[in-house]
């Protein structure tokens, strides 16, 4: 697990291999005593050699890698389709959940409607019976009124033929009293 793994292209290490070969003979220069020529030649081959084998086992191990990655890819797509696909049977199972709820609240409210309805029309009828025993009782009210009034202008019209009835015979009486008094005047 400690391992780090660097991705390394084959033109990736080709160009080292030749920036190896280039600085090689420079870096030999330096060093603090000069190999005989045979022994250097020995050593690049051999560093060659290291760096084909290195190639060639990079090459593998990226392979190898390569094929892990798409492997592990492989699985986490198998793993993501088996996650769509229980989310999708939850969000089913969810969704059909939800539309018996909305049904059985729907059913519900039509229901409480329908009471609502039907109480509203009972309340309309018994309404409609108030105001018709209010209409019947104004009815009855102004038949009572427009007899009383009837009965008013009766007395009314009983009261004034009395008192055209009293207005004449005190008229009469004032000219039998005046005729009386003309009388005992003159004969008397």
């Amino acid at each position: 697990m400690g391992e780090t793994v660097m991705a390394l292209q084959d033109a990736d290490l080709e160009r080292i291999g030749k920036y190896v070969q280039s600085q090689l003979p420079r870096w030999m220069e330096s060093m603090e005593r000069p190999l005989p020529e045979a022994r250097i030649l020995e050593r690049l081959t051999r560093v060659e050699d290291a760096i084909v084998s290195g190639q060639e086992l990079m090459r593998t191990e990226f392979r190898a890698q390569r094929e892990l990655m798409e492997q592990r890819f492989a699985a986490v797509d198998r793993r993501f389709d088996a996650m769509q696909k229980q989310m999708d049977e939850r969000f089913e199972s969810v969704q059909k959940q939800m539309d018996e709820r909305f049904d059985a609240m729907q059913l519900q409210m039509d229901q409480r409607f329908a009471a609502s309805d039907a109480r509203f029309e009972a309340i309309l009828r018994e309404m409609d019976k108030r105001f018709d025993a209010v209409d019947k009782r104004f009815e009855e009210q102004r038949e009572q009124t427009d007899k009383r009034f009837e009965s008013v202008d009766k007395r009314f019209d009983d009261m004034q033929a009395n008192f055209a009835r009293t207005q004449w015979l005190i008229g009469v009486g004032f000219v039998v009293l005046g005729t009386m008094v003309s009388i005992f005047h003159v004969l008397g």
